[in-house]
């Protein structure tokens, strides 16, 4: 199995090692096709493809899990991230602010000949939740806060 050659843990060694607050529950549906074998000989990869996906999602819980903590892990330990207080060329927190106001709507308005209007979230659809505004309405970034390094 692809897990084995990995050396990867079984599906439930990993999840009870993550302290999830309740055992794994959708993978022992499968001790009917184990023909005598234990839910431990499951390897981590497809027993993390069998779980039944969580509500709003394409993953179940464990691979829900193992992204987030890679993700989390992968953004604290590049010192280069933009959000990284102590990194390597690090942001003041006004210029984290400013960058923070940016979105693709004030992109498409700077740069955009004729469009006058846009909703705040331009990838989505208008609606109660997201009104098109004026261009002028939606937040532009500060520039100066980048001049005493210039």
């Amino acid at each position: 199995m692809l897990g084995q050659s990995l050396v990867l843990n079984s599906i439930t060694k990993s999840v009870r090692t993550w302290a999830f607050s309740a055992s794994p529950v959708s993978f022992y549906t499968f001790r009917t096709t184990l023909q005598g074998k234990v839910v431990d000989d499951i390897d981590l990869i497809p027993g993390s493809l069998a779980e039944i996906p969580v509500e709003g999602s394409l993953l179940g819980p464990t691979y829900i899990c193992l992204i987030g903590r890679q993700f989390k892990k992968t953004r604290k330990g590049d010192r280069f991230w933009y959000e990284m207080a102590d990194g390597v060329g690090a942001f003041t927190r006004d210029q984290l602010v400013e960058i923070y106001k940016s979105n693709m709507a004030r992109i498409i308005c700077d740069n955009s000949d004729r469009i006058e209007n846009m909703q705040k979230s331009s990838f989505i659809v208008k609606s109660a939740n997201n009104p098109v505004l004026k261009c002028e309405e939606i937040p532009k970034v500060d520039l100066s806060k980048w001049k005493a390094f210039y």
